[in-house]
Parts: structure tokens; sequence; C-alpha cells
């Protein structure tokens, strides 16, 4: 949120960037800035966003914007279990669209498409885990 001293007969606009973010109003004291979520950030400060009042414009404002776009691999954890072998951990960081590390958690959600298959004839002893949800910026992935 974008807040201007001078009040309610702020305007406010995009100059760089208005395929990228959305203002919730161009007029008053207050403007809401969400992403389109077609297109992020190429660099960093590549929106543009200036407030005009009293017959002065500021200087442009630079934001960001910013998604997860891809899992960074990290260690390979693996364990003996006790009752079925091994266990092993497979740690990720989400990056964002400018390749760093996600300033802000982001939601992951697991969900099995079908139950387990069996392609071996002999059967498995492959443990079954719940599906789930949770947010943040880096996961195990735990495999048995």
């Amino acid at each position: 949120m974008l807040t201007s001293d001078a009040g309610s007969g702020t305007e406010w606009a995009i100059i760089q960037g208005s395929n990228k973010v959305q203002l919730s109003s161009t007029y008053g004291e207050t403007v809401t800035v969400t992403p389109t979520g077609i297109i992020s950030s190429g660099y960093v400060g590549d929106i543009l966003i200036t407030a005009s009042a009293l017959g002065s414009t500021s200087s442009p404002f630079a934001m960001t914007a910013r998604r997860p776009y891809r899992l960074l691999a990290g260690t390979i954890t693996d364990t003996c279990s006790p009752s079925f072998g091994y266990t092993s951990f497979l740690n990720y960081t989400i990056q964002d669209n400018l390749l760093d590390t996600m300033p802000t958690a982001a939601p992951l959600n697991e969900q099995w498409a079908s139950g387990f298959v069996n392609d071996w004839p002999g059967g498995n002893n492959w443990t079954g885990r719940a599906q789930g949800s949770f947010t943040g910026v880096s996961f195990a992935d735990r495999i048995d």
C-alpha cells in the first residue's frame, strides 16, 4: 500500500511496468498495488509509480514484482530406518523470478493424483505419507 501526505486529492500513475502491477485506484490518499499475475519483474526496481498532488509530481517510487520460479536443490540426507530400509530428505529452497531466495514465504501443497501402484510383482515396502500443505521458503521432500 502506498500513502500520500497530500491527502485524497492525490493522483497515482504507473509510469513503468503497467503490465506487471495494477492500482486499486488512480485517486486517493492511499492506493494498493497488486501484481497482475501475468508478467513479473525482469530486474529489481523495474516498476515505477508516481503520486501527483498540489501541482507537483513525486519522484518515481520503484517496486519489484516477484513470484516463485524454481526449486534450488540442496543437500540430501540419508538415514537408515529401523523398520523398513532407508529414509532420504531432499532439501530445496524456493527461488523467485530473479533467482533470489523468496523474500516472503510461498504456499506449497502436495496432493496425490492416485493411490500407490505396485509396479513390481513382489509388492513393495513403500510407506504412505499424508498429503498436506504449508507455507515457507525452504522444505525437505521425504522419501522412504
